[in-house]
């Protein structure tokens, strides 16, 4: 598929100490994973907090393309990267459901292929948009989502 951006993983803050020459001496003040020596820096920036749900305007149609820590899976209250982003219409606090596509089973009386209508899995809230995909909360799920999964804005 078409590379929709990249995903920087933020592994916490340092208060920088001293500086030189463009090297910098720091101190870890939170980690939220291991910090390791060739980690890139990048200035804090201050995200508001708190989110308010809205529903888009628009229909939505995107999928779940990243479950944090490479999970295989993801259920409530875990993060997800989803294909739909600032271009889309998507903002912090869009509410948007996750489907599960419709199995494939043969029709007993015609022996053809049909494929079952989608399942509605879960629900979610963005948290941070960009350009072309967005980081999302899963609020609600009643069963495992994974990568593929239909993100929806019904």
């Amino acid at each position: 598929g078409d590379v929709v951006g990249v995903l920087v993983e933020h592994l916490g803050q340092i208060r920088v100490e001293s500086a030189a020459d463009e090297v910098y001496r720091g101190i870890v003040v939170k980690a939220f994973a291991e910090v390791s020596r060739g980690d890139r820096l990048k200035p804090a920036k201050i995200i508001d907090t708190r989110i308010e749900p809205s529903i888009p305007d628009q229909a939505l149609s995107g999928s779940v393309m990243y479950i944090r820590n490479d999970a295989r899976e993801a259920g409530q209250n875990q993060v997800i990267g989803i294909s739909l982003g600032i271009a889309d219409g998507v903002k912090p606090g869009t509410a948007l459901t996750l489907y599960k596509a419709g199995r494939l089973v043969k029709d007993k009386l015609t022996g053809q292929d049909v494929r079952l209508p989608q399942e509605e899995i879960g629900r979610l809230l963005v948290l941070v948009p960009q350009e072309k995909a967005s980081i999302a909360l899963i609020t609600h799920s009643n069963q495992a989502i994974n990568i593929g999964d239909a993100v929806l804005s019904h």
